[in-house]
């Protein structure tokens, strides 16, 4: 049990938007009733690049889409992150590394401490997680291919 307390659990969801407050705050009230250190999001439907922290929890929403000029009325694509206070410690401790690919790939890298045990002796290590969101839009004979990957 102990080996999997330092697991890192991520999530994802596919927003249809993440315009207003409302919906931010379902995906913050999932995140902690899950015990979810990272969500992976999926058509958020913002435009340009956006960091916004959530002081109250500690929590950072990091965003990026197409540009104002280019989205519809209602707003298309964008992916980002939404961390946890834990995780947004991490992220700033290391360098607040944040890749926009594009406007449905982002790329999100930090590295945290992680405790090892032996027989003899336990020690502290640090860890680099790169986490890569993306999103492609349904096909008519594929579907929609949804990703986050942990590596």
């Amino acid at each position: 049990w102990a080996r999997f307390r330092q697991c890192l659990c991520v999530d994802f969801q596919h927003c249809h938007g993440l315009k207003i407050d409302v919906r931010e705050a379902e995906v913050l009230l999932c995140m902690y009733h899950r015990n979810v250190a990272i969500v992976c999001l999926t058509e958020t439907w913002r435009c340009c690049s956006e960091e916004r922290e959530h002081e109250d929890l500690g929590a950072l929403l990091l965003t990026n889409g197409l540009m104002k000029k280019e989205q519809t009325r209602r707003g298309s694509n964008g992916v980002g992150f939404m961390l946890s206070k834990n995780i947004t410690r991490a992220w700033k401790a290391s360098g607040s590394k944040y890749l926009e690919v594009s406007s449905r790939v982002a790329v999100l890298t930090f590295t945290r401490r992680v405790k090892v045990k032996s027989a003899t002796v336990q020690s502290t290590v640090s860890e680099e997680v790169t986490i890569i969101v993306g999103y492609s839009p349904p096909h008519r004979s594929f579907g929609c291919y949804e990703t986050a990957v942990l590596r």
